[in-house]
C-alpha cells in the first residue's frame, strides 16, 4: 500500500506491493504536485531589478534556506537550502 510523504509536495511514495500500473499512474501524480510546486515559487514580477548579494567566499558564509549569493572566488550563484549551498 503507498503511502504519501507529507510535508509540502504530499507525494506518493510507491511499497513493494504496489502494482506496476498504478505506481506509473503515481509517478505522473507526483511529477504534477513536482511541476505545481515548482511554479508557485516563481517569480512572476518582472519590474524590479533582483538584487543578488555578492561574497569573497561562500565557504564562510551560512547558507540560510531562500539566501542567494555570488561567490567571488568561484565566480558561481549559489542558494542556501539551510544546511548547505545548492
Amino acid at each position: 500500500m503507498s503511502s504519501l510523504t507529507g510535508k509540502i509536495l504530499n507525494l506518493i511514495k510507491p511499497s513493494a506491493t504496489d502494482s506496476v500500473l498504478q505506481t506509473i499512474a503515481d509517478l505522473a501524480s507526483n511529477f504534477q504536485a513536482i511541476d505545481d510546486g515548482h511554479s508557485a515559487h516563481l517569480r512572476t514580477e518582472t519590474n524590479t531589478q533582483l538584487k543578488v548579494e555578492v561574497v569573497s567566499s561562500s565557504g564562510s558564509e551560512t547558507p540560510e534556506q531562500g539566501r542567494i549569493i555570488f561567490d567571488m572566488s568561484q565566480g558561481k550563484f549559489f542558494g542556501g537550502n539551510g544546511s548547505g549551498w545548492v
